[in-house]
């Protein structure tokens, strides 16, 4: 296994442990303002705002390894790391955040999916770019690694 792919799995495990200590956080801290109970509504606001800092973290070390795999990958070589990856990484960042669509980490979460895949769609451009002399060539490369990429994800 690559460093790249080593780093991408311990940084992908990182970032889900904190997503579900923040939706504990919001549910715990929703619960603690209906009651009234001023003392542990200040606690938790302030692990709240505490993970919250931690949360941009992990999300930009996910993109900078995809722009490392898109400036190391001098071939096509099959699927993408981040491709390959990145359908487990959802599928278990989303088992936490069951019955959390009203909190406020869900549009936190999906902003690093948008930033997220935007850097992956980035990543192919600039990958086929590489691959082809030019521009026709890389419009060519990149919607042939854009099918199989897909491919991958839909059957694999």
């Amino acid at each position: 296994m690559l460093f790249s792919q080593v780093l991408l799995l311990n940084i992908l495990s990182w970032f889900r442990e904190i997503i579900g200590i923040i939706v504990c956080l919001e549910r715990f801290l929703t619960d603690a303002e209906e009651r009234g109970n001023a003392f542990f509504t200040n606690v938790l606001e302030k692990q709240h705002d505490r993970l919250k800092g931690l949360f941009d973290p992990p999300a930009a070390e996910h993109i900078k390894s995809i722009e490392e795999t898109k400036l190391n990958s001098k071939k096509r070589g099959g699927v993408a790391p981040f491709i390959k990856y990145f359908p487990t990484y959802i599928s278990k960042l989303e088992n936490q955040l069951i019955g959390a669509d009203t909190l406020e980490i869900r549009q936190y979460v999906d902003q690093s999916y948008d930033k997220i895949v935007t850097s992956m769609f980035d990543g192919l451009k600039q990958m086929a770019k590489q691959q082809g002399e030019g521009e026709d060539k890389g419009q060519l490369n990149y919607h042939v690694m854009l099918i199989g990429q897909s491919l991958f994800y839909f059957f694999g």
